[in-house]
């Protein structure tokens, strides 16, 4: 047992708290001294072990003192592990036990406990400090405490989530007008196929004999002496193979239908189908 304690000469098995640790420089190797706003120690994050565990050298701080620049009065920190030395401890057993003690650390001075943590991720306001908060993340019982020390934005302190602006809708399009379509147009109106041409009637010019019947057609032209010439056609087709030579005389009267002589009866005049020899 250490300073003033219980009726029992050797039990219940606990020990000093941080300031009079501090004082008494027993574990000041595994002390560590922070001074909030300094560039170089004015935070902390680690492993806080309970004083049982001074003698293992894996173990780097069993306490911590948070010196106050502006005043005499400190704040000290330990883990009160419920084990070894500590296996006693009747009062925040396995908890962070922080302390305030004026004089330094150095002379006497009266310790006043002023908070008992388990865990406390949101954080303590540290007394005599306008802005330095200790966090305790994690609590191994009998081992250690993960702890933080922090003074604002210093120390790498926990960055607020990022504040996201609500995703904004997309802009709705103004709905367009019905297009206006072209109206049809009409099908096509197809004239009626016409007729071909009737061909005009062929006239064989050179079945024409008499002169006056091959000039009264249009088509044709008598060629030549009115009894022995021949009729042809105007369009310049070849003409017709000339008709064959008059028969010998025969004594007979010459007939003006046929160009030649008639022995028998000779019709000149009517329609032209009606005239020749017969």
């Amino acid at each position: 047992m250490m300073g003033y304690s219980y009726n029992n000469e050797s039990t219940p098995r606990m020990c000093f708290n941080a300031a009079k640790n501090f004082q008494l420089g027993w574990y000041s190797d595994k002390t560590k001294v922070i001074t909030p706003g300094s560039a170089t120690e004015g935070c902390f994050a680690g492993d806080l072990h309970g004083t049982a565990k001074y003698g293992d050298a894996a173990v780097e701080t069993v306490g911590i003192k948070v010196n106050n620049p502006s005043s005499s009065t400190d704040v000290y920190i330990m883990f009160n592990a419920k084990t070894g030395i500590q296996s006693g401890t009747v009062e925040g057993g396995n908890q962070v036990m922080v302390v305030t003690a004026p004089g330094e650390g150095t002379s006497y001075g009266e310790s006043t406990l002023v908070q008992k943590i388990t865990t406390n991720t949101a954080g303590y306001p540290l007394p005599g400090f306008s802005n330095t908060v200790l966090y305790v993340d994690s609590n191994t019982p009998n081992s250690h405490a993960s702890i933080r020390i922090e003074t604002g934005s210093l120390c790498g302190g926990p960055t607020p989530n990022p504040t996201t602006a609500p995703p904004t809708n997309a802009p709705t399009p103004q709905p367009t007008g019905t297009p206006t379509l072209p109206q049809p147009t009409s099908s096509p109106t197809t004239a009626a196929p016409t007729n071909p041409p009737t061909p005009s009637p062929t006239v064989n010019c050179g079945g024409i004999f008499v002169k006056s019947d091959c000039n009264n057609n249009a088509a044709c032209v008598w060629n030549g002496n009115p009894k022995t010439g021949f009729c042809a056609s105007t369009t310049g087709s070849p003409p017709s193979p000339s008709p064959p030579p008059p028969s010998p005389p025969t004594g007979c009267p010459f007939c003006a239908s046929t160009g030649q002589e008639c022995c028998g009866t000779c019709i000149d005049s009517g329609k032209p189908s009606g005239r020749g020899c017969f």
